[in-house]
C-alpha cells in the first residue's frame, strides 16, 4: 500500500471504504510515482493508469473484498503554509529577535512507527491519540516512519501549515535493505535525475515542503560522490518549486562512506552539510563537540540542529522531563534544536497523564525557544460600511487577525455555537484551532490538564475541557479562583498568549477582540490584556473594556457597528473552525454589536456570553504606539473561553 491510498472496512456486510496517507515502501513505488503501471486483477485483466493519481495493485482481505488501493493526494484539503508571520521572534521575557539571527527548533515525530489513527484523512472516532499543539516556538515538523519514503498524513500537513510550520517528510535507506536501495538510487546520473524529480513531485502534490536524509547503512567510496549529488540536485529541485522548501541532511553515514555517527559537525559530513539545507545531529553530543560544530559551521550556526532524545538514550540530561536540560544546553552554544519523539509523553504513559506529562516535558523548556509572531494579513480581507456621524460613510478594511476555537483536534463531542450537533469521539488533526502559548509560571502550582470532568476545580489551573465547548471539540478552562489560597493576580496570571507583532501606522484604526466564553459565577470574570509597544519601547499592558481603555482610546468619537460574522472568515481558505464561517451563521444566530461611547458590548449565545471589546485609535492615539505585541487572556474566577478571535479594523475617508 501506497501514499494515499483506501482502507475497505466490512460492517454488517457492507465495504467502507476510507481514504489514508501511506508512505512508498519501495524503489520501484517511486519510480512509478506519476507514471504508468500495470497491474492484474484477481479476473486476469491488466488495469492501466498512466495518471499521476497512480494506481496501485489490488489488495484482497481476509473477508475476500477487493479494495482499490490508489495514490490520491487531497489538495484541494490541505491547507498552504500560512507565511503571515513576521521575521521577528520573542523570547518568553518579551525580548525581541530577528529570525535570521537566533536558533531554530526542529519537532522529529517519531511515534509508534507513524502512520496510525493519524493516516485516515477523514479522522477516526478515537479520541485517544497523540496531538501536538506546541507550534508558535516551532519552526520545522519532521514526520518520521522508517519506511523508505516517508509522506506526512494530511492532518500533521494541515495543523502545521495553518501555524507557519514547515513540514518535511524522511528519505530513510537502514542496513541490508537501505544498502540495496542506495544501490538503484545512486545507480548513476541518470536514475539520480529520475528519483529527485519523483521525490520532488511527491512534495509537490502532497503539500509538504521536503525531507529529513536518513542514511542508516554504508556506502561504498565510488557512492560518496553520487550521494552528495543527490542531495544538491534534490536541494536544489525542491528549491525550484519554492524557496520555503528544505532538505536536511541526518549524521550518521560520512564521506568515508562509513556508518558512524559523529554527534557534531565535523570534516566528515560538512560536506554534505554543505550540500543541503542544515544538518540534525545525532544525539551523543558533549560540550566539546558543539563547540566543534560551531566553529565549523561559521555563519550558518543556525542550521545546525542538535539532537535531543525525549527517550534520553545517551542524551544529554536523559530525556523525559529532563529534556529542557539538552535543550539549555544547545541553547547556551547558540545552536538549533531537533527534538526528536516528544510523543514519548503519550506512548509510555497512561493517556490520563498525557496533557500534564506533555507540558511538564515542553513548558521548562519555553525560556530557550524563540516563538513567532503574527503579523498583519492573517486572514482574506473583508469590506463593509462604517458610518460616523455627521460625515459620509467610510471605507474600512476589516481584517480578521486570527480566530482559534482552541479545539486540539479531537474530543467526545462537536460544537456548533454552543450545541451538541454530534455527541461522539472523534480525532481529526485536520480539525485542529490555532494553537496559543499557553505558559503557566514555573513559580506557580498550575497545571494544563484534559480533564473529561467539571467536578475538579480546586486548584489554579488551565484544562482543554471537553465536555462544554462553543465550537470544536472543547473549550479552554481557565481556574483562577479568588477564594483559593493560592489566587493569583489576574494582572499577572495570564497564562493564554498570542505572541503579536501587528504595525500601528494607519491614522485611524480599530482594534476589535471577539470572545465567547462562560463562567460558573457571575462575579467569576475574563480578563483580556492587549500589549502595545510604545515609541520609547516600553511595553503598556492594556485591559480591555475597562475604563482606562476607554480613556487611551478615541472614546466615542465614532459610530461603530460589528457584526459577529465578520469574524467567521475562512483561513487560507480552510475554516479551522468549521461552522463558524460568515456563511454558516445562520440567520437566527447573527448578532450585532454597536460602539460609540463605550467599548464594550455584550450578546449571548445558547448560555455563552459573546464579549466584544473595542480599542479605537485616531492619529493622535496611534501616534503613541508602534505595534501591538501581543494579546494574553486571563481570569478572576472560573471560567471558560469557547471562542477569541482578533480584527483590525483600518478606517478610509471618502475624501482622501
Amino acid at each position: 500500500m501506497d501514499a494515499a491510498s483506501e482502507v475497505t472496512e466490512v460492517t454488517n456486510s457492507a465495504a467502507i471504504t476510507k481514504m489514508t496517507y501511506e508512505p512508498i515502501k519501495s524503489f520501484e513505488e517511486l519510480m512509478h510515482y506519476g507514471g504508468e503501471i500495470i497491474t492484474t486483477c484477481d479476473n486476469g485483466n491488466d488495469v492501466r493508469d498512466s495518471s499521476s493519481e497512480l494506481t496501485l495493485p489490488l489488495e484482497q482481505d481476509a473477508m475476500n473484498i477487493v479494495s482499490r488501493q490508489r495514490v490520491i493526494p487531497c489538495p484541494e484539503r490541505t491547507v498552504p503554509l500560512n507565511r503571515n508571520f513576521s521575521n521577528v521572534k520573542v523570547t518568553l521575557d518579551g525580548r525581541h529577535v530577528k529570525s535570521a539571527e537566533c536558533p531554530k527548533t526542529l519537532v522529529c515525530h517519531d511515534f509508534k512507527g507513524g502512520y496510525g489513527d493519524d493516516r485516515f484523512v477523514d479522522g477516526t472516532d478515537n479520541h485517544e491519540n497523540y496531538i501536538f499543539r506546541h507550534w508558535l516556538h516551532t519552526d520545522v515538523f519532521v514526520y518520521f516512519s522508517h519506511h523508505f519514503l516517508t509522506i506526512p498524513p494530511i492532518g500533521w500537513i494541515n495543523a502545521a501549515h495553518q501555524h507557519g510550520v514547515k513540514i518535511l517528510g524522511t528519505i530513510i535507506t537502514e542496513w541490508t535493505d537501505g544498502v540495496k536501495l542506495c544501490n538503484e538510487i545512486l545507480r548513476d546520473s541518470v536514475t539520480i535525475d529520475k528519483v529527485v524529480d519523483n521525490l520532488t513531485l511527491v512534495a509537490k502534490d502532497y503539500g509538504f515542503e521536503g525531507y529529513l536524509v536518513n542514511i542508516e547503512n554504508e556506502l561504498a567510496e565510488t557512492q560518496v560522490p553520487l550521494m552528495l549529488e543527490f542531495v544538491e540536485k534534490l536541494t536544489k529541485s525542491l528549491k525550484h518549486v519554492s524557496p520555503d522548501n528544505l532538505v536536511i541532511w541526518y549524521d550518521s553515514v560520512t564521506i568515508e562512506g562509513k556508518l558512524k555517527w559523529q554527534d557534531c559537525l565535523n570534516d566528515l559530513n560538512k560536506p554534505f552539510f554543505l550540500a543541503c539545507d542544515g544538518i540534525y545531529l545525532n544525539y551523543n553530543w558533549d560540550d566539546e563537540k558543539l563547540n566543534h560544530s560551531v566553529e565549523k559551521a561559521g555563519e550558518r550556526r543556525f542550521d545546525v540542529y542538535v539532537g535531543v532524545d525525549v527517550f534520553g538514550r545517551g542524551c544529554y540530561g536523559g530525556g523525559g522531563t529532563n529534556t529542557c536540560l539538552a535543550v539549555e544546553k544547545a541553547h547556551s552554544h547558540q545552536l538549533s534544536y531537533a527534538i526528536f519523539a516528544p510523543g514519548w509523553t503519550f506512548e509510555c504513559h497512561p493517556y490520563e497523564s498525557f496533557q500534564q506529562l506533555d507540558d511538564a516535558l515542553w513548558m521548562p523548556c519555553y525560556p530557550y525557544f524563540y516563538f513567532r509572531c503574527l503579523k498583519d494579513e492573517f486572514y482574506p480581507t473583508d469590506r463593509f460600511e462604517l458610518l460616523s456621524p455627521g460625515s459620509d460613510a467610510t471605507c474600512n478594511k476589516f481584517k480578521v487577525l486570527f480566530s482559534s476555537n482552541f479545539s486540539m483536534g479531537y474530543g467526545t463531542k462537536w460544537y456548533e455555537f454552543g450545541q451538541e450537533p454530534v455527541c461522539k469521539s472523534w480525532f481529526d488533526l485536520s480539525r485542529q484551532a490555532f494553537q496559543p502559548v499557553l505558559w503557566l509560571s514555573n513559580n506557580s502550582n498550575l497545571i494544563l490538564t484534559s480533564s473529561t470532568s467539571l467536578e475538579d476545580s480546586k486548584s489554579d489551573k488551565v484544562s482543554y475541557d471537553m465536555t462544554t465547548g462553543f465550537s470544536g471539540g472543547g473549550s479552554l478552562r481557565i481556574c483562577n479562583l479568588k477564594r483559593s489560597p493560592n489566587y493569583v493576580n489576574p494582572f499577572k496570571f495570564c497564562p493564554i498568549w498570542f505572541p503579536l507583532q501587528i504595525p500601528l501606522s494607519s491614522k485611524r484604526m480599530s482594534i476589535a477582540v471577539l470572545a465567547a466564553w462562560k463562567s460558573v459565577s457571575v462575579d467569576h470574570q475574563l480578563q483580556i490584556y492587549l500589549e502595545v509597544v510604545q515609541k520609547n519601547l516600553q511595553i503598556k499592558k492594556i485591559l480591555l473594556g475597562s475604563v482606562d481603555n476607554l480613556a487611551d482610546s478615541v472614546g466615542g468619537k465614532y459610530y461603530i457597528h460589528l457584526k459577529l460574522s465578520h469574524f467567521f472568515q475562512e483561513y487560507n481558505g480552510n475554516s479551522s473552525t468549521s461552522s463558524l464561517t460568515s456563511a454558516g451563521i445562520s440567520k437566527g444566530t447573527e448578532v450585532e454589536f454597536f460602539f460609540r461611547k463605550n467599548n464594550y458590548d455584550e450578546k449571548e449565545i445558547n448560555g455563552w456570553r459573546m464579549s466584544c471589546f473595542l480599542f479605537d485609535l485616531d492619529e493622535t492615539q496611534i501616534n503613541k504606539y508602534v505595534w501591538i505585541n501581543s494579546i494574553k487572556v486571563g481570569a478572576e474566577g472560573d471560567i471558560s473561553l469557547g471562542f477569541l478571535s482578533l480584527a483590525q479594523i483600518i478606517h478610509y475617508s471618502d475624501l482622501e
